[in-house]
């Protein structure tokens, strides 16, 4: 881990911290946040997603998942294809059947 992530990392944490302690202040929550792995779940585990997805390659990512999906190429439609279409109205039946 290189000096920049640690200082994301922390800055995310704090910040995290003092919003959750601003949130706990303005809707009088201090009763249920008392042990310190109650103040410090949310900002750590936040802090840590920050990391990770700045860290995560999305090169890597996709070609890993294209070895396990089967992508096909998409079939692209011409134009003589839609040239070639009959009349959509020929198909609209207004007698009544033959039985």
């Amino acid at each position: 881990m290189d000096i920049k992530n640690i200082i994301i990392f922390l800055v995310v944490f704090f910040l995290i911290m003092w919003l959750q302690h601003n949130d706990d202040k303005k809707f009088l929550k201090t009763d249920k946040r008392i042990s310190l792995y109650d103040k410090i779940k949310i900002p750590l585990v936040s802090a840590l997603f920050v990391v990770l997805i700045k860290e995560l390659n999305l090169n890597d990512c996709t070609k890993f998942i294209q070895s396990i999906m089967i992508v096909k190429e998409p079939v692209l439609n011409t134009r003589d294809e839609f040239v070639n279409l009959s009349n959509p109205l020929d198909d609209i039946f207004v007698d009544p059947p033959d039985f």
